[in-house]
C-alpha cells in the first residue's frame, strides 16, 4: 500500500487525461505533482516541432503529507524527453 510520505516517478507513458492514469491516482491515492503548475509537455516525438506541441507523460506522484512547492520540466540534451524538477516540502511546512 502506498502511504502519505511516498513518491512514485517515472516515465508512464500516460498523458494526466488517460483513463489509466486516472484509475492509477484512484488506487494509489497519490497526487499528481503537475496540478496547479500548467502545462508542462515532458515528451515531443518530432524535434523540429516547438517543445510546447509536446505531452506530460513523465510524472512525479506523490502522497498527500507532500506539497509542491515548484515543478519545472528542463531540457535534457539527446533526448526526446524532459527532466522533470519538483522542490517537495512536508504539507505543512511553509515554502
Amino acid at each position: 500500500a502506498w502511504t502519505e510520505r511516498d513518491v512514485l516517478l517515472g516515465d508512464l507513458n500516460l498523458t494526466p487525461s488517460s483513463p489509466r492514469f486516472m484509475r492509477l491516482l484512484e488506487r494509489t491515492e497519490l497526487l499528481d505533482s503537475l496540478v496547479g503548475h500548467g502545462r508542462q509537455p515532458s515528451y515531443w516525438r518530432f524535434p523540429r516541432l516547438p517543445r510546447t506541441l509536446g505531452v506530460p507523460i513523465d510524472h512525479v506522484l506523490h502522497g498527500s503529507a507532500i506539497r509542491v512547492a515548484e515543478r519545472r520540466t528542463f531540457a535534457l540534451p539527446g533526448s526526446d524527453h524532459a527532466g522533470v524538477r519538483v522542490e517537495a516540502i512536508a504539507a505543512g511546512a511553509v515554502p
